[in-house]
């Protein structure tokens, strides 16, 4: 079975493509809209790689949702003047929005590009990466490209966990439905990098749709679908790079506060999958171990297997391929902050994530 599901990685991996630059005109212009709440470390290197960007019409919209550090001074020290800049001061929280939702929704008003491209504050893009999705987009006619970029990891709960989110994507994902249909069950997207044709996201109700998810994301790119148009998830892991958390706590919330989300809240699901992943990938540890005690290497066949699985997305990923080892210690962690945010849902904890807290 374990062999089946390395064939099964490396066949779906087949259908999510790289991006590559493109000839053609680029003379539609681009929205870049950056949501920032307390992001003063990101501030300086995030308008510094924007600036260097080389697509010829971008304008770059900021919305400085009532960060209390030095977020909104830093804005425009470093922007120093760019007149493709704009910087929109937030205004109070809606009781009924999650803080980045309605921060995107605000900067959706303000642009006025043909596209509109929402990534986050610690993301990287590479310099030409606009000459290669708007052509994409012109040639493919679809609504939404988005994709996973390549994680810098700041920590050992990162090193464990982040390497996950390209596995479930290469394994559970069923690729060529999520790129060749429109059927919204088979979707995934990634809030780093979601590339809209402006017409397209109007058409689907923009983010007043998601208004309240803490998952929006994936909700948008389902909301795409359904309204007729197709989404494009592709291979971003040599053109967009992020650092998401900068301590192990970071990560441990940032996690739990969405994984029991993104099952639906389903308590038979969540079941299903902790079984899964005990069994296929947490196991093959206690065999490993003792194929060593008793050096009976048979015993250590099912952990070579997933080892060589998980090689097989983090070669895609760019994550180092030695990660792979850990495959056992790095499902374990995911169940564990699965188990987590089961949890603080069954006891209706608050999530509190920059400095808000979500019910």
């Amino acid at each position: 079975m374990l062999s089946i599901f390395v064939i099964w990685t490396i066949l779906n991996g087949l259908f999510l493509p790289q991006i590559k630059k493109r000839h053609g005109e680029n003379q539609d212009l681009v929205s870049i809209l950056i949501p920032m709440r307390n992001e003063q470390r990101n501030v300086k290197k995030c308008i510094s790689m924007l600036k260097q960007l080389t697509y010829p019409k971008l304008e770059f919209i900021i919305y400085n949702d009532q960060s209390t550090d030095l977020t909104g001074q830093m804005l425009y020290q470093e922007i120093d003047g760019d007149a493709r800049f704009r910087v929109i001061e937030g205004v109070e929280l809606p009781s009924s929005w999650v803080g980045k939702v309605h921060a995107c929704h605000q900067l959706q008003r303000a642009a006025t590009g043909k596209y509109l491209a929402f990534i986050d504050a610690d993301v990287t893009l590479s310099s030409h990466i606009f000459e290669k999705v708007v052509p994409l987009m012109k040639k493919n006619e679809i609504g939404l490209i988005t994709g996973f970029p390549h994680f810098m990891y700041s920590n050992w709960l990162d090193r464990l966990v982040l390497p996950m989110m390209h596995f479930l994507v290469n394994f559970h994902l069923p690729i060529a439905l999520a790129n060749y249909t429109k059927w919204p069950a088979a979707t995934a997207a990634n809030g780093t990098f979601l590339f809209f044709e402006r017409e397209a996201y109007e058409k689907m109700g923009g983010h007043l749709v998601v208004k309240n998810s803490l998952l929006e994301d994936v909700e948008i790119a389902r909301a795409m679908k359904k309204s007729g148009m197709r989404v494009l998830l592709v291979n971003l892991s040599k053109n967009i790079s992020c650092e998401m958390y900068t301590n192990a706590f970071e990560t441990w919330q940032g996690f739990s506060k969405n994984t029991f989300k993104g099952l639906n809240y389903s308590f038979r699901n969540a079941v299903l999958f902790i079984l899964f992943y005990s069994v296929t990938y947490v196991f093959p540890l206690v065999l490993l171990i003792n194929s060593i005690v008793f050096f009976n290497w048979l015993y250590a066949i099912p952990y070579i297997l997933i080892v060589i699985q998980r090689m097989v997305s983090d070669f895609k990923s760019k994550s180092p391929l030695y990660y792979a080892l850990f495959m056992p210690l790095s499902s374990l962690a995911m169940l564990i902050i699965l188990c987590n945010s089961i949890y603080l849902y069954q006891t209706k904890q608050s999530y509190v994530w920059k400095g808000r807290e979500y019910g």
